[in-house]
């Protein structure tokens, strides 16, 4: 049994130059132990760079650390294709050919037709 509660993980980095995204540490050796307790309160260097954060999901439960990159994989923005010939509707919802004058909506957006 190996129980962690509150402490800091002090992790030298002095011989290491650039570390790799995703590379991954083993700082502990759990084969055949089991951890319990609230897990470490810090870790000391807080990053591993400027551009990296430290992955803890595994170290409690395999001893590995990974080292993953800031950047996220989120959406940055939607953007509608614009197709000039899309349907146009009229503000009551029906598509409509006609667009003389007045309000429409095409390609979800509104447009004033003078």
């Amino acid at each position: 049994q190996f129980e962690v509660n509150d402490a800091v993980l002090n992790l030298n980095l002095n011989e290491a130059e650039d570390i790799a995204d995703d590379q991954v540490f083993t700082i502990f050796d759990l084969t055949g132990t089991t951890v319990s307790g609230t897990g470490f309160k810090t870790i000391q260097p807080e990053t591993p760079s400027g551009t990296q954060h430290w992955d803890t999901h595994e170290l409690l439960v395999t001893g590995k650390i990974y080292v993953r990159n800031n950047k996220t994989s989120s959406v940055d923005g939607v953007k509608a294709d614009s197709d000039k010939n899309a349907p146009k509707y009229d503000l009551s919802g029906r598509r409509t050919d006609d667009v003389s004058k007045g309000l429409y909506i095409q390609n979800g957006k509104k447009y004033v037709n003078k």
